[in-house]
């Protein structure tokens, strides 16, 4: 049995894309089938109880908690570090050969550089895995690595649902985001721009998510005078959040921001896709947009055009829900596990 170590802010029953992610990782490495033991050592607490997997957490004396179990770590065949900020607790494995995977997804990749230690460390990495291409490319370019191996792994659905499954559906769009002022324009501020350039609006735009701008975005609802089109659900259970799903037709995103991220097959996308949803999103690079016209969920804008996202709105909102079966397929939680096990034996073969 091979001894794999995870090395984590967060994952069951943590928040965000990135603990949702590492999640899915664990899921597939506890499988009984793969035949791993695993330990994983989190800054927040992890909700997962399985025989085969041990979790300790430390939010304040993290460095402590690696320290205290140095020796599990370096008896480990595999360390698996799930983002970049993370790689400083592991300076004395860096330099001794073991067996690391980095894991990047997007904007603390390509949002800027870290600092020498970190651009040091990173280069006594050999396998790198990314959520997408772009990330990768420029990870390798700003930091200057050739690793030995380099992966890619997509995304994945949390749950598959059924046309059968899906309610009569509502005049509705939604967004699902945090209300961050530091992350402002990533769609909320875009989407209620273009709804006050439509002269009747037959549809309520519901805004998931909770933060320090909901009243700056809650007072631009009421300057535009689109206030009573608008509701602000603050931060709800996941189980509330597929309710509304399943009630509704959009799901649009269309930030304009520097660090918005156009990745197309962000978390609350899929999410939004599998019951059904259109999306509305910003262009994303060349080469994903080429990839994601399969996926007949999928809209794209220039989101510095708000007429063009009002109209988009617009004919998205005559159309039926649909359901994409090559995106269903694609991204589905068995297609991520048969990856993601192809990866770990190269690695731990190699």
């Amino acid at each position: 049995m091979k001894n794999i170590t995870l090395i984590t802010h967060g994952a069951h029953g943590g928040h965000g894309g990135i603990d949702k992610y590492v999640r899915n990782i664990i899921d597939v490495i506890s499988k009984t089938e793969n035949n791993f033991n695993v330990n994983v050592y989190s800054k927040n607490k992890v909700f997962f109880n399985k025989e085969n997997v041990g979790t300790k957490f430390s939010k304040n004396n993290f460095f402590f908690l690696i320290l205290r179990n140095i020796i599990d770590l370096i008896r480990s065949d595999l360390i698996i570090v799930t983002h970049i900020n993370l790689i400083l607790y592991l300076f004395f494995l860096i330099f001794n050969k073991k067996k690391i995977i980095l894991f990047s997804y997007g904007l603390e990749i390509w949002g800027g550089k870290k600092n020498i230690l970190y651009r040091i460390f990173i280069k006594k990495i050999n396998y790198f895995v990314c959520m997408r291409r772009y990330t990768l490319n420029i990870q390798k370019k700003i930091y200057n690595i050739k690793p030995l191996k380099e992966y890619l792994l997509k995304n994945t659905l949390d749950t598959i649902f059924n046309k059968a499954q899906i309610n009569e559906r509502k005049q509705i769009i939604l967004t699902v985001a945090r209300l961050d002022k530091n992350e402002k324009y990533k769609g909320i501020d875009e989407t209620l721009e273009a709804m006050s350039l439509i002269k009747k609006i037959n549809f309520k735009y519901c805004i998931i998510g909770d933060g320090n701008d909901r009243e700056r975005l809650f007072e631009k609802a009421k300057k535009l005078n689109i206030n009573k089109n608008v509701i602000f659900t603050g931060r709800i259970s996941d189980q509330k959040r597929d309710k509304i799903f399943k009630l509704s037709k959009i799901c649009i995103m269309p930030g304009t921001d520097k660090t918005f991220d156009t990745y197309p097959y962000r978390f609350s996308f899929l999410e939004a896709a599998s019951h059904g949803l259109h999306i509305i999103g910003s262009n994303p690079t060349k080469l994903e947009l080429s990839g994601a016209k399969k996926y007949k969920n999928f809209n794209f804008v220039n989101a510095f055009n708000r007429k063009e996202i009002a109209q988009k709105i617009i004919q998205l909102l005559k159309k039926k829900n649909l359901f994409c079966a090559n995106l269903r397929k694609d991204f589905s939680f068995d297609t991520f596990n048969v990856d993601l096990n192809v990866i770990l034996k190269k690695i731990l073969n190699n």
